[in-house]
């Protein structure tokens, strides 16, 4: 514990993982007063060491580009950086806050440690290991119902999932869905009133701004696209006359209206919105009907038989022997 005065104080020999706690007391010319308490995590606080590897081009010959951006913090203050960089057991060391490595196999694998000094005599390293195909802008065809019809018929959207920092320049697409065939040269586009229970054949190629280029094919069966209803259920509440709460909850997601019959040893009692919460008793046995409205327009039912049985905590334990004496 310190008593200090001033506007600023100063504190020597603190360990990073120490945790100090200030508390600052004002008294005002005007006679009013303050006070404030903070607890301070040093690890927080001290610069930390950091950088980023993007691929900045791919070559003719299929290397690459690469360059490591220091992005340490209170980058202003920084004295020195030293780079660490091994590629295959070759190992380089770089200056400044920017390296720029030609060549580069697009399968290499890349340890680059960087240590970096601050003003303030402080020093932070960081190492990292860079799978040089990860960073490479790629080609990831994402389908999804965008809308169910009235007619049955559904409306699909393709784009890119790659979600990477370098923007295509170039973008194709091909989808083949029966006897049609679908293109396009934007990120994103949709087929509208396609049948379901079809399947799609789809390909996307990319040149990005970078120079990269990318490529995927897919095959998708239309009805693994629609979304399906779901829930779970759990003993909630253990109650005092041996009864049991029931909570079940949809777990669909994207729902616009979810509505349920649920049955208890035949007995039926309809209910909407999630959860729903029933009292059983331990031998009943639930029936439970879910009907789900998403809001995309597309709809699904699911039933399932629960036992309450099931779901009851049950205490259990093991025995071994620890010892022959």
């Amino acid at each position: 514990q310190s008593n200090q005065q001033g506007r600023e104080i100063s504190f020597t020999g603190l360990k990073l993982d120490d945790q100090v706690t200030v508390t600052l007391d004002i008294e005002y010319a005007n006679g009013c007063s303050a006070s404030v308490q903070k607890t301070l995590n040093l690890n927080e606080i001290v610069p930390q060491a950091d950088f980023t590897a993007t691929v900045s081009s791919c070559n003719a010959d299929g290397t690459v580009e690469l360059t490591l951006d220091n992005t340490s913090s209170d980058l202003d203050n920084v004295t020195s950086v030293q780079w660490t960089v091994t590629i295959s057991g070759n190992v380089q060391n770089y200056t400044g806050n920017q390296v720029n490595l030609s060549g580069i196999a697009s399968d290499a694998v890349i340890d680059v440690t960087l240590d970096v000094q601050f003003n303030n005599n402080c020093s932070a390293s960081v190492s990292r290991t860079i799978n040089v195909s990860d960073i490479i802008p790629q080609a990831i065809i994402n389908a999804e119902v965008s809308a169910c019809n009235d007619d049955g018929t559904v409306n699909i959207t393709f784009s890119n999932g790659y979600s990477g920092d370098v923007n295509p320049m170039t973008t194709s697409w091909n989808v083949t869905i029966g006897s049609d065939v679908f293109t396009s040269d934007q990120p994103t586009f949709t087929t509208e009133n396609i049948n379901s229970g079809q399947s799609i054949t789809a390909s996307l190629d990319i040149t990005f701004e970078n120079g990269c280029t990318a490529s995927d094919m897919q095959e998708i069966n239309i009805d693994d696209l629609l979304p399906t209803a779901g829930f779970s259920a759990e003993i909630s509440q253990c109650n005092n006359d041996g009864s049991y709460e029931l909570t079940i909850t949809d777990t669909s997601g994207n729902t616009d209206m979810v509505s349920w019959t649920i049955s208890v040893n035949g007995t039926a009692q309809d209910y909407t919105g999630s959860p729903v919460i029933i009292t059983v008793d331990q031998d009943d046995v639930v029936n439970v009907v879910q009907n789900v409205q998403f809001d995309n327009g597309c709809s699904d039912v699911n039933e399932q038989t629960i036992n309450i049985n099931d779901l009851i905590p049950a205490a259990d334990f093991t025995a071994e022997v620890a010892q022959c004496n």
